[in-house]
């Protein structure tokens, strides 16, 4: 008889295995559904794209249809438009005919009602000609009805009157429904293509609005008069966005009369650029506020600096890497780099270079005394609004420098009056950094003597 101890081993070993079991089969489960998981994913992947891939094969599914109806909704008119003309073609037949039947003892006047209607026939004909609408529309009309005209004299010659008129009756109305014809699709191609066109200048008026005027951009202590579209040009998606937008216009202005395919491949060319207009505003606005940030930023460390120290240096515009050189003296130099962190917007880097002839150790508490000064500064609201995030002290060729990241709390560009300590005391200390005459607009730190 088994005892408690081994029944209690035996309980034991029992849950144990059971544990094990469940364990399994818990891992099991969560095995299929992150595999089920995964495979949703890709099935969701799959048809963001497919489902832009049947948007566009929408639109030109809806476009070919379009055209198909177009085209067999004209050929029908075509149609009507012969029958109707054939039918009265034989309705004058049968008059004349009848005209004829009555005197036949008067081919005289057979003969002058012919050459009446060959007058007619001729004046339709001329006018025909000399329609410019015509001209540039429907350019074989003129030269088909021209085939039936000069068959009409070697009618007469044979005495063939009654045909003969009929033949010029028909060729009169023939003149006429092609001058009606040529004026509706020119009407149709006019439309068109003013709507093109609308789309394009408006396009053309946002890009000029957006990008390619020169405006004024101001942060807290600096400001700068910029073309946005200079800084954001060279990316690939301006590139082919001022591509398109040049292609369209040329198939616009290129079209040939009557075509309107060339209005459908612009329009579609052109589709969502609204957007991506408004992109490439928003980036090139990014770039030139990063500009101004790293100028404050070169500011700010050189009022930190104190009175006694000189400086030289400027930020590069549209790559926004700035450089700064500061001496004290003979011996004592700050070597200052400032740029954006391009994988993290309104983030910034500084790093500070001190060298001279005293110990590293000075050095050290010298840099750190103007680095707590100037993370004072560039803090305050009245002047950059940063907040440093992170501090990295490190040695560069045996002297001492510091990396500190910043990140921007005012984001935009504020239209203000420099406001506060920049009114007052500090004011003066700036006026030494102004504006560089000799950099086409570009701000820069000037010598200080």
């Amino acid at each position: 008889m088994e005892t408690i101890q081994e029944l209690q081993e035996s309980m034991h070993a029992q849950y144990d295995r059971l544990e094990q079991q469940y364990q399994q089969k818990f891992e099991e489960l969560e095995q299929r559904k992150q595999d089920q998981l995964n495979q949703y994913r890709q099935q969701m992947m799959r048809l963001i794209r497919e489902q832009r891939d049947e948007e566009e094969e929408r639109i030109r599914n809806a476009m070919d249809l379009l055209a198909e109806e177009t085209v067999q909704r004209v050929t029908e008119l075509k149609q009507e438009r012969q029958k109707e003309i054939e039918s009265l073609q034989k309705r004058f037949r049968i008059e004349i005919g009848r005209l004829v039947h009555r005197i036949e003892e008067g081919e005289k006047l057979e003969r002058e009602y012919a050459r009446e209607q060959y007058g007619i026939a001729q004046d339709a004909y001329h006018q025909l000609c000399s329609d410019p609408v015509v001209q540039q529309f429907l350019p074989n009309a003129a030269g088909e009805e021209a085939d039936r005209l000069n068959a009409i004299p070697q009618m007469m010659e044979r005495r063939l009157y009654t045909v003969a008129a009929a033949q010029c009756i028909a060729s009169a109305v023939r003149c006429r429904s092609d001058r009606s014809e040529a004026k509706i699709i020119k009407n149709k191609w006019d439309i068109r293509r003013l709507a093109v066109e609308e789309r394009l200048n408006r396009l053309n008026a946002l890009l000029s609005e957006k990008l390619d005027t020169p405006r004024q951009f101001q942060h807290i202590t600096g400001s700068t008069t910029e073309t946005p579209g200079q800084w954001v040009d060279a990316l690939p998606p301006m590139k082919r966005l001022r591509k398109q937008l040049d292609e369209a216009q040329s198939m616009c202005a290129g079209a040939a009369a009557g075509n309107m395919d060339a209005f459908d491949a612009a329009e579609l060319s052109t589709f969502e650029m609204e957007d991506t207009i408004e992109t490439m505003a928003a980036k090139a606005e990014r770039r030139i506020l990063d500009f101004l940030c790293c100028l404050e930023v070169q500011h700010i460390f050189y009022f930190a600096a104190g009175e006694d120290w000189e400086a030289s240096g400027s930020v590069e515009r549209f790559t926004n890497e700035g450089q700064m050189n500061m001496w004290r003296g003979l011996h004592e130099q700050m070597k200052v780099q400032v740029s954006p962190m391009t994988e993290m917007a309104n983030t910034y880097v500084l790093t500070v270079v001190y060298t001279g002839y005293q110990s590293n150790a000075i050095l050290r508490r010298g840099l750190d005394s103007i680095l707590k000064s100037f993370t004072e500064l560039i803090s305050s609201p009245e002047w950059c609004g940063m907040q440093v995030m992170a501090s990295s002290p490190f040695t560069e060729d045996g002297a001492p420098g510091t990396r500190l990241d910043l990140r921007l709390t005012k984001t935009g560009f504020l239209r203000q009056d420099i406001t506060g300590k920049l009114r007052s005391e500090h004011a003066a200390g700036l006026s030494a950094l102004s504006m560089n005459p000799d950099t086409n607009g570009e701000p820069g730190l000037q010598d200080r003597y």
